[in-house]
């Protein structure tokens, strides 16, 4: 009979610290890390359509293009369900609330407070349908 030897694991948080990425001009200026290295990770998992793209897992970003075509009372509690169901999945995120929509011909803005480890963070999300 084999002997097994236990060893205790100790478990570190690994730090936020990546890229800043500067969208609006494509490209990367320095690092950032925190509330802001959070914020980054918010949009660019609400800007990747899930099961789009073989890099990511299959829990990584929202589906939304099935929302296309829908009408507003169907997209609108399908979005606030959605975008929760995709940042929960983010260890740092506590929670996803004060949801608030606006709609215009053919689009729907979400506005809402993600709760995370750094703080809370006010964010928005344009869906057109």
């Amino acid at each position: 009979m084999a002997d097994f030897e236990y060893t205790e694991v100790e478990v570190v948080e690994q730090p936020s610290k990546t890229y800043r990425l500067d969208i609006a001009n494509n490209r990367m200026l320095g690092k950032v890390d925190g509330l802001e290295a959070m914020r980054q990770a918010i949009y660019l998992r609400l800007s990747t359509e899930r099961d789009d793209y073989l890099i990511y897992s299959e829990d990584y970003g929202i589906q939304l293009e099935d929302l296309v075509g829908e009408p507003d009372a169907y997209v609108m509690p399908a979005l606030q369900r959605r975008i929760a169901e995709a940042l929960m999945r983010d260890e740092r995120v506590l929670g996803v609330d004060d949801f608030y929509f606006t709609e215009e011909k053919g689009s729907v803005t979400a506005a809402f407070t993600v709760r995370t480890v750094w703080g809370d963070i006010g964010m928005e999300k344009e869906v057109d349908y």
